[in-house]
């Protein structure tokens, strides 16, 4: 959508979903049908690239801050986004290296911090769908509801493995003058 494949940035935009008692009550192809819609609408190539322009223009306004005003803007842009969602997918999208995909028998992806409680990351390889759920929290009802859902829909699904996360933790820089 922005139109750089090469990019190293992250470039992903985000969606916003609104489940109301009304899609709810739909059966879940409908369902499907009207977050594909939204999907197709929100992710408008110029919507995407606005999105980004804006954020840029932020990021680059705030590189000129003193540290503490950074931490303080970026804080409450974290603050304001917890809020408004109350979780994350992310669709990394199928795997483009054909020539290595029958070798690739599973695709976790590890997410080590998120501005989300609850987050969950999908791939797709070999004909397979892999979710990687990401949860702060230690209650598993969200992921149960989840899966009641898929077997309600008769979709067949299997549990690969459970795990803290074990991504790295990244220390805050420390400025000298």
């Amino acid at each position: 959508m922005l139109g750089a494949p090469e990019t190293h940035h992250n470039c992903a935009g985000s969606i916003n979903f609104t489940y109301t008692d009304r899609i709810r009550a739909m059966p879940l192809d409908r369902q499907c049908t009207v977050h594909r819609g939204t999907t197709f609408i929100q992710s408008d190539a110029e919507r995407v690239q606005g999105t980004m322009i804006g954020l840029a223009s932020i990021s680059r306004m705030l590189k000129t801050q003193p540290l503490e005003v950074q931490k303080q803007a970026f804080s409450q842009m974290l603050l304001v986004s917890r809020q408004t969602a109350t979780t994350l997918v992310s669709y990394i999208g199928q795997w483009k290296k054909a020539s290595l995909a029958p070798y690739i028998e599973e695709f976790w992806t590890h997410v080590p911090n998120s501005s989300s409680e609850l987050v969950t990351e999908i791939a797709a390889v070999n004909g397979r769908i892999f979710l990687s759920v990401h949860q702060l929290f230690k209650e598993d009802c969200v992921v149960k509801a989840f899966l009641e859902q898929l077997e309600e829909a008769n979709i067949q699904y299997e549990i690969q493995k459970k795990m803290c996360v074990d991504t790295a933790g990244v220390l805050e820089p420390t400025l000298t003058t």
